[in-house]
């Protein structure tokens, strides 16, 4: 991820506060033309190859996907208003609200996107697949429970269940993003705040939104992971989840 986004300056205790929200204004994606796509797949720069790399990698994609959908949202929706927006306490509150409401599902999305990428280009079993990223994004999620913004309840949920719910996707054919962005909207939707200046919500546009930066980042990470390295610290790890069933 690289690029350079408007945004403020923040003390070192609010850094703190935000988790792995701090500094995302300064995050984007890299957008690459047919050129450098070509370049790219001759030319692959897989730098993640340990996991203390691919649990960085994975917390800030699932923050930087968090926070496009809250944002791009927001924005499409006030019109006219956003610049007036910009300047109230209030609305940023709900910014910050909904993306802590959503973070926990921007985490699950992101699992999910590298376990369909690491399955369609490796030969491994799943179940090891699924067990190493459900191991490092809990891990993530256990970390930012403490902040006090976070929904407590629904925060204790997605840490006991993320590794039941990769394995469950894991047991089934990977979907293709599209499906994937369409399972997650209406939990994505039900985390929005309302303002009195936004317009009428629209599910379709946030679906949208979701769908165009979940095929970034499927892009980005398919470049940057390097499977091989991946696959060996995974059959490793053998960090399969509980049964499903139970």
């Amino acid at each position: 991820m690289k690029g350079n986004r408007l945004g403020q300056q923040r003390n070192s205790t609010r850094l703190k506060q935000q988790g792995a929200f701090a500094k995302i204004e300064s995050i984007a994606l890299d957008r690459p033309g047919l050129l450098k796509r070509l370049y790219t797949r001759l030319f692959r720069r897989s730098d993640l190859d340990n996991l203390q790399k691919l649990r960085e990698y994975l917390e800030r994609s699932a923050a930087y996907l968090t926070h496009e959908n809250v944002l791009e949202y927001f924005r499409s929706r006030a019109g006219v208003h956003w610049m007036r927006l910009q300047s109230e306490r209030k609305f940023h509150q709900a910014l910050e609200v909904s993306q802590w409401k959503s973070f926990a599902i921007g985490v699950e999305l992101v699992a999910e996107m590298a376990l369909i990428v690491l399955r369609n280009k490796c030969r491994t079993d799943p179940q090891d697949l699924a067990g190493m990223l459900s191991q490092l994004l809990r891990e993530v999620l256990m970390e930012h429970a403490q902040f006090k913004t976070s929904p407590k309840e629904e925060w204790h949920s997605a840490v006991s269940t993320i590794q039941a719910k990769l394995r469950t996707v894991a047991l089934v054919s990977p979907k293709s993003i599209p499906v994937l962005a369409a399972t997650h909207t209406s939990n994505v939707f039900a985390c929005l705040s309302v303002h009195n200046h936004l317009h009428a919500h629209d599910e379709l546009r946030l679906q949208n939104n979701l769908k165009l930066n979940l095929l970034q980042l499927q892009h980005e990470f398919s470049i940057r992971a390097n499977r091989r390295a991946l696959v060996a610290l995974a059959d490793k790890l053998q960090a399969r989840s509980d049964d499903p069933e139970r």
